[in-house]
């Protein structure tokens, strides 16, 4: 079956990556046709701004639609993918950034061509009626082992003015890694480093006030001239007596902090000038 921009499109599962993917494709001129979701709170208003109608079940995602995307927790996707009888002929896609292709084996077993599109994007919480976000710049990991499947999912992410990665199922793991630690653990990081300077009796809002240049200019750093050049602090510097007094404060006031700090101050440790060098040359 050939498919197009025209080609009616399903969401089973529509929570926050799917009302984003959706209501983008939407205004780029995809043929949204159907949803369904576990908890069918706002479904009217999306109803309207989608021009698509929600259903009670996946298998009637898949009975109206020709593309389906499988937008639940990573944990569900395989179950609901079993639970479908799937014609043949449908295209069958996971968002996850994790999992492999083998949790839609169900589908591809009964016909259908299976493939994965990953936005490698950090989407707040919120309300999903609210589509006002849009996808610009972002970088969507691509899996499939089927030339015209892997050409319509470039097509969503040229129309969405986004940039496609492809990324076979076998290295999908460092890959997911590298999101969840430059996104989920860098949070952490941020949430740590503002906790801590509030022990020095400044208020949230004054210690996001003093933080936020300084992470803005180290992340700057970084892309411009890579690890080894942007690394500052008292490690760096090998200065042992603020580093032991800093794991001496920590112990004894927020010990849950300890091995997060011991262990990025080694981790940092094993920076070389080489990382910065070869950064660089990339770079020019």
């Amino acid at each position: 079956m050939f498919i197009s921009i025209d080609s009616p499109v399903g969401f089973i599962g529509f929570g926050k990556v799917a009302n984003l993917l959706a209501s983008n494709m939407k205004l780029q001129g995809f043929e949204i046709s159907a949803f369904t979701n576990r908890t069918p709170e706002n479904y009217q208003i999306l109803e309207e701004a989608l021009e698509a109608k929600f259903v009670l079940t996946g298998q009637e995602v898949q009975n109206a639609c020709e593309v389906i995307f499988i937008t639940t927790n990573d944990d569900n996707i395989e179950d609901v993918c079993n639970s479908i009888e799937w014609s043949p002929d449908k295209y069958v896609i996971h968002c996850s950034g994790n999992l492999p292709l083998s949790v839609l084996s169900h589908a591809q077993e009964q016909g259908c061509i299976t493939g994965a599109l990953h936005p490698f994007k950090s989407i707040v919480n919120g309300d999903i009626t609210q589509i006002q976000v849009t996808l610009d710049n972002t970088v969507f990991g691509i899996t499939t082992d089927n030339s015209q499947l892997s050409d319509y999912l470039d097509l969503i992410t040229s129309k969405l003015n986004s940039h496609s990665y492809q990324i076979s199922d076998e290295l999908k793991t460092p890959y997911h890694i590298a999101a969840v630690s430059a996104c989920g653990h860098l949070t952490t990081l941020l949430h740590i480093a503002t906790t801590v300077f509030k022990h020095s009796g400044a208020s949230t809002e004054q210690a996001l006030q003093c933080l936020k240049p300084l992470i803005l200019e180290t992340v700057n750093n970084y892309f411009e001239y890579g690890s080894a050049i942007s690394l500052t602090g008292p490690a760096a510097r090998n200065d042992k007596d603020t580093v032991l007094d800093h794991v001496n404060w920590l112990y004894q006031t927020i010990p849950e902090y300890l091995d997060v700090y011991t262990s990025l101050t080694k981790q940092g440790l094993g920076i070389t000038s080489t990382d910065s060098a070869e950064h660089i040359k990339k770079e020019t």
